[in-house]
């Protein structure tokens, strides 16, 4: 018979085991275009419920033709994400920097610090925000985080460019990896 201080071992061993698994879970942004609107979606690799599925801070990083211009879909403001899952906005724009100067780096941070907003359901791709462009002429990627010169600290804009996502589910580390699909997407006239 198992005693009360051996079960309370295997329980915290088994709490253990199940944290570290977790760590090697994973959450992928991806781009979605249906015309000239851009939609930012994250796909995780597991389902995570209340408490973990909170999410403590976020931020996409986007290389866009420079002269691109994003608007709010639903207001056509200038400048403006239009939020779906969490408060997003932009919050830094970065033209022509010298690293790339075809392009425009444009970063969009989670806001809503801590949100519960944001579900997280294993293989399911969830729109986080999304935003129309105009004056594009090219391509619109996501940050490659470990390639791209601009991500390279310091860079020539003092900026803090790059995809991260923490999830208390993910222990609350950047949880974000750079997925194999839909990193791109074309403009359109």
């Amino acid at each position: 018979m198992l005693t009360k201080r051996l079960c309370k071992r295997l329980i915290g061993l088994g709490l253990v085991a199940w944290w570290a698994t977790g760590a090697q879970a994973a959450v992928e942004f991806e781009l979605q275009q249906s015309g000239n609107i851009i939609r930012v979606q994250a796909v995780s690799s597991e389902n995570y419920h209340a408490p973990l599925n909170r999410t403590a801070s976020a931020q996409v990083t986007l290389r866009v033709p420079a002269g691109t211009s994003l608007e709010n879909t639903a207001t056509g403001e200038t400048g403006r994400v239009t939020s779906v899952h969490g408060d997003w906005q932009l919050n830094s724009r970065s033209d022509r920097p010298v690293e790339n100067p075809a392009f425009d780096y444009l970063s969009i941070g989670l806001t809503e610090l801590g949100t519960t907003g944001i579900p997280y359901q294993a293989d399911v791709p969830v729109t986080l925000f999304e935003f129309e462009v105009s004056n594009c002429r090219g391509v619109i990627r996501l940050l490659d985080n470990d390639s791209d010169a601009f991500n390279k600290m310091p860079n020539s804009a003092n900026s803090n460019p790059g995809n991260q996502i923490a999830v208390l589910g993910e222990g609350g580390d950047n949880a974000w990896r750079k997925g194999a699909a839909n990193q791109q997407v074309r403009c359109r006239p």
